[in-house]
């Protein structure tokens, strides 16, 4: 009998080696090499878990960001919300309502003052400090809700959720602002507005024709040419609502939350650009914040208390386990957000690691 060489006998040892791992790994382990995406809460933010609410929240990158108080408080973080900084604290109630950055010291703060002129301040130095806006051509709203910076030097602002409704526009980072809508005729009401270029965008809220926006319906307007002109795009038939917050998760296809202090309540949807818009029904909730990182996956806050999720879509909701009284979230592309409430807290992608086959379904 020929002698079989030792090499092809060395080959055959390692063959056999390779295939007992494999039929190991299939049978025993299996490796998942994908990631999950998941929120988790930001322990060390400000505010107490299920207590009150913060109203805002703006994430300029991965690692800088901003929090607000209704208080007058200005909370930042330098390393993606692990830490926060108490930067500005006032001694009285300053009504903060929403907040917008231009880079890292340069940010805008909106208020819900209703009885004086003063609607911002505008921040130069990361928030440290801060100083009333004073410089708005035309006939301002009395309270700025909801801000969209559009790019280092443009920025939109709407308000307020009580009428009269307005929006203005900067493009000088804030410094000066004009007023470029006050159509009362079209909307009441305004909490938000969000744009996608420096000519267009959309605003929501309401309107009533008796100046209670309790009984009003609810409101999209939309503009192409930069604020010279707007269109309303939508008015629901129901009354008792009116909309509160926007996500957009591309040019064409975005989310708008409907808040209704009582009875069942709808989401609005569009796929192309903000022109029409479909309503997803959700259920009996005071809803507030809302975001979505795709059309199947997103999230519902509010009033009324917990976070609600979606994963098809909006056809079905179930509790999301985290989350209490979310009023903002903050997408900065599909794998990074923020989002803020009772506390702040951070969805990312993490790796899901080795599990046992017998673990998997």
């Amino acid at each position: 009998i020929k002698k079989i060489p030792n090499f092809i006998i060395a080959k055959i040892k390692i063959m056999k080696k390779l295939f007992f791992f494999l039929v190991l790994t299939f049978t025993s382990f299996t490796v998942i090499n994908s990631q999950t995406l998941d929120w988790r809460l930001l322990s060390n933010s400000p505010g107490t878990l299920g207590g009150g609410r913060y109203e805002d929240i703006y994430f300029l990158n991965n690692s800088t960001g901003w929090i607000i108080a209704y208080s007058g408080k200005i909370y930042r973080t330098n390393n993606g919300g692990n830490s926060w900084t108490n930067t500005y604290a006032s001694g009285f109630s300053n009504k903060f309502r929403s907040v917008g950055f231009f880079d890292s010291t340069t940010g805008i703060i909106g208020t819900l003052y209703s009885d004086t002129n003063l609607i911002m301040y505008r921040t130069t130095d990361g928030g440290s400090t801060i100083a009333p806006v004073s410089n708005v051509a035309g006939v301002r709203p009395k309270g700025i809700c909801g801000i969209s910076i559009v790019n280092q030097t443009t920025a939109y602002a709407c308000g307020r959720y009580y009428i009269p409704a307005g929006i203005i526009k900067t493009t000088d980072k804030g410094i000066t602002w004009k007023v470029v809508f006050n159509d009362s005729s079209l909307a009441k009401s305004l909490i938000d507005c969000y744009f996608w270029s420096a000519d267009s965008g959309i605003a929501v809220g309401g309107y009533t024709n008796d100046n209670n926006y309790n009984n009003g319906s609810a409101v999209i307007i939309k503009t192409t040419n930069g604020g010279m002109s707007w269109d309303r795009v939508l008015i629901t038939s129901r009354t008792g609502e009116w909309c509160w917050k926007i996500s957009f998760i591309s040019r064409n296809i975005g989310f708008v939350s409907i808040e209704r202090e009582s009875g069942f309540s709808y989401i609005l949807k569009t796929t192309d650009n903000g022109s029409n818009w479909s309503e997803i029904p959700f259920m009996a909730y005071d809803q507030e914040g809302i975001g979505f990182v795709n059309e199947n996956t997103g999230w519902v806050g509010g009033w009324t208390g917990p976070t609600y999720q979606t994963t098809n879509g909006g056809a079905n909701w179930q509790l999301a386990g985290w989350g209490t009284y979310v009023n903002r979230f903050r997408f900065l592309n599909d794998s990074l957000a923020y989002a803020v409430g009772d506390k702040a807290y951070k969805y990312s992608v993490g790796p899901l690691g080795i599990k046992n086959s017998s673990d998997i379904s």
